[in-house]
């Protein structure tokens, strides 16, 4: 509480004056009396705000979306101690006012420096990290708030007070930054509001195997996947997605695909992000019978996905598209000719966070094209399949688990046969078991 006190005392002064320039002010190495800060409390405490921005996932806050970044990869620099006090008077250091002092200075556009003061090193640690955010939304609001103090003090305190959440932020943001009314905002793609978070996701599928085919459906898998934000500063929103996976098919396992897609934000619609995916599955291992042949197939699939978060609703609807795919394989001697159809997958989804539990429901909506061999004499038609359940998740912090139940509501028949659609997770009845790790 002595903490949050003195902060809010001295937030209105942390930056006075940040609009002033010495030197060029592009990265701060031309400011006589400063140097570069490679280690000690200012980078320790940086790393605590950054993980502060993580915690409560600033990054998907509407006009918050560069904060991470800007926090993250401003260079720092402190005054030498042996400058004297008429010199740091005239870079600024000391500005009239009930503190008396100038703890940081920063410019306010995107990736300018921040110059700390030896006054700084006073304050405790929950004071720096304060004042590494409210340096940072200098740099990162909207160019007509960057200035604005009173703004950029609330949404600090916002963000530092005990028991923050993303919700008492969102709504400070909401109050303190008006959009235009009654207006359709879609940009490309300098918004970077998505968040910055990689992550590692571990699924884990148990699934309820059909009889009504001689060729056996996929009773196991499991699924290993990984995302990167790798790219810093307009393209930060652009992420790499890896993966493969491992099915067990009829008391065999085979290696599944592996999967290298990319997904980014590329702008707003209303309250919603709009994010871009784009990947491409190649079937992997040698395969050894009719099942495996049957059952797994490669894709290559586009979609957009759109998300808002209304209090502690998240609303997600997405549509994928996976292209038609001709493939011929040779087993024992036995040419394979097999027709994998085109495949859309519109889903909405609906989530309550009730403080580290989330539950919610989701409705796919399967639309499949003709899956064909006349080797096999197999032709399906066209066929669709609707599928919902429920999903409840528990926040660890850095680590997130899930349970999924997904329940088939349009029962298979020997005409709908689906073994096409079986490596894509979409045609059975199945529990599926998932942790996130964010780093």
């Amino acid at each position: 509480m002595k903490n949050l006190i003195f902060i809010i005392l001295i937030l209105p002064f942390l930056s006075y004056g940040s609009g002033s320039i010495i030197g060029n002010g592009d990265n701060g190495e031309d400011l006589e009396g400063f140097k570069l800060v490679t280690s000690g409390r200012l980078l320790s405490t940086r790393e605590l705000a950054i993980k502060t921005l993580k915690k409560l996932n600033v990054s998907s806050i509407k006009h918050l979306g560069n904060l991470f970044p800007e926090v993250s990869n401003t260079k720092i620099y402190i005054t030498k101690r042996n400058i004297k006090e008429s010199e740091l008077e005239k870079l600024g250091a000391y500005e009239t006012g009930r503190s008396g002092f100038i703890y940081a200075r920063t410019f306010p556009r995107a990736y300018a420096s921040t110059r700390f003061f030896p006054k700084s090193l006073e304050l405790s640690n929950s004071q720096l990290i304060a004042l590494h955010i409210h340096e940072g939304l200098h740099r990162s609001l909207p160019s007509n708030y960057r200035e604005d103090e009173k703004t950029v003090t609330a949404i600090t305190l916002a963000i530092t007070t005990p028991n923050s959440s993303f919700d008492l932020i969102e709504d400070k943001v909401k109050h303190l930054i008006q959009d235009t009314k009654n207006k359709v905002n879609m940009t490309l793609p300098k918004i970077k509001s998505i968040s910055k978070n990689n992550k590692v996701t571990i699924n884990s599928y148990l699934f309820k195997v059909s009889n009504l085919s001689e060729y056996s459906s996929i009773e196991q898998q499991l699924e290993l996947k990984n995302i990167l934000y790798p790219i810093n500063g307009y393209f930060n929103s652009l992420g790499i997605e890896l993966g493969f996976s491992v099915l067990k098919i009829k008391n065999e396992s085979l290696l599944g695909p592996i999967e290298l897609g990319f997904r980014g934000q590329i702008g707003t619609l209303g309250n919603f992000k709009v994010e871009a995916n784009i990947a491409w599955m190649r079937e992997t291992g040698n395969l050894s019978n009719e099942s495996q042949i049957l059952s797994v197939r490669d894709s290559f699939k586009v979609g957009a996905i759109l998300t808002g978060k209304f209090k502690k609703l998240e609303m997600t609807n997405s549509i994928y598209f996976i292209k038609d795919k001709t493939s011929k394989k040779v087993l024992n001697n036995k040419q394979y000719s097999i027709d994998f159809p085109s495949v859309t997958l519109v889903e909405m989804k609906a989530i309550k966070e009730l403080n580290k539990f989330k539950f919610g429901s989701y409705v796919n909506i399967i639309l499949a094209g003709s899956y064909e061999s006349k080797t096999l004499n197999v032709f399906t038609g066209r066929r669709s399949f609707i599928s919902l359940g429920p999903q409840l998740s528990y926040d660890f912090g850095t680590v997130k688990s899930t349970i999924t139940t997904n329940i088939l509501l349009s029962k298979l028949s020997n005409k709908n046969f689906s073994a096409d659609l079986n490596s894509l997770s979409l045609a059975q009845d199945y529990i599926k078991l998932s942790f996130d790790y964010m780093y």
